[in-house]
């Protein structure tokens, strides 16, 4: 006879200026009430693989409350257990929920939960760093770069405002060459580079429409600019859905993505600051590696397992 469902609610309570912290008891009592029983475990982002993994191994979800910085920490807990990871948004962008239409209802974990719908996803490797949603260099990496370095009394949205206007002003300088698959497709272009795993992208630009994160492939956009002014004009076009037709951009996907920029610089990996100075990597994917737990409604995925 099986035993009553479990699920491991992780959190880092300081996310989203503590609304992981507030948002968690919600879901741990409706849980309860609907017969799951429930395991709390709180974690700072940073430190998140001292969690130990038999805390998590068995449940039938791990619940990550936070943002895309928690759950890219966390996940590889989730790969390492083959437990289904779910995320509450609790963070900026919460890119991942909003590729799978993950949101705050406690009654929406629930059902997925009952369902048990389960799809597992490709997870792609920077310089064999597992990351979930994109990798980058470029303009996007400068400002994350300067968000790192910077001490600031700013939360939220607003911590970007000035590492924004510092960007605008010195530009990240970023000369790259990109090969995908053993062929070269840039070759010595300034501008930003992305490495997509899925289409899903800050402030909804989703410069990689055509990202799928279990497909096997990875996606790469190259935008040539010199200058935060350059790159806009790449928005517009990104929001127009035309980012393909802009001249000089380089769209495409493959297995192996591998990129030299001339000369050291900065990196981003979910939003997370890979590396301040270095000048190569290579992106590669792991297919099918993480098991994700799928809401009945509220996504493109669900539809799809309907």
């Amino acid at each position: 006879m099986m035993g009553p469902m479990r699920a491991v609610l992780l959190g880092n309570p300081k996310s989203g200026r503590g609304l992981a912290g507030r948002l968690r008891p919600r879901f741990e009592r409706t849980l309860r009430d609907g017969g799951i029983e429930t395991d709390c475990v709180d974690v700072d982002r940073t430190i998140a693989s001292g969690v130990d993994p038999r805390r998590i191994d068995g449940a039938d979800a791990l619940v990550v409350f936070g943002g895309d910085g928690t759950i890219h920490h966390v996940s590889a807990i989730a790969m390492e257990t083959s437990t289904p990871i779910y995320h509450v948004p609790a963070g900026n962008e919460n890119l991942f929920a909003r590729e799978f239409g993950m949101s705050r209802s406690p009654s929406r974990l629930l059902t997925a939960m009952r369902e048990a719908r389960v799809k597992r996803i490709d997870v792609p490797t920077w310089n064999d760093r597992n990351y979930l949603i994109m990798a980058s260099t470029g303009l996007d990496a400068g400002v994350i770069g300067r968000l790192h370095s910077a001490r600031s009394w700013a939360v939220g949205h607003a911590a970007y405002f000035e590492p924004m206007l510092r960007e605008a002003f010195w530009p990240t300088r970023c000369t790259c060459t990109v090969t995908v698959d053993g062929e070269r497709v840039v070759e010595n272009e300034r501008g930003t580079v992305i490495v997509a795993n899925s289409r899903e992208y800050a402030g909804r630009l989703n410069l990689a429409r055509s990202a799928a994160v279990d497909d096997g492939m990875l996606d790469y956009v190259f935008i040539p600019h010199l200058s935060m002014l350059g790159a806009s004009r790449w928005a517009v076009r990104a929001w127009l859905r035309v980012i393909h037709r802009g001249p000089g951009a380089a769209v495409g996907r493959g297995r192996v993505i591998e990129i030299e920029t001339a000369d050291p610089g900065p990196w981003q990996i979910d939003g997370e600051l890979a590396s301040s100075e270095t000048a190569s990597c290579v992106c590669r994917v792991q297919p099918k590696a993480l098991p994700v737990l799928i809401p009945a409604v509220g996504g493109r995925h669900a539809a799809v397992m309907a």
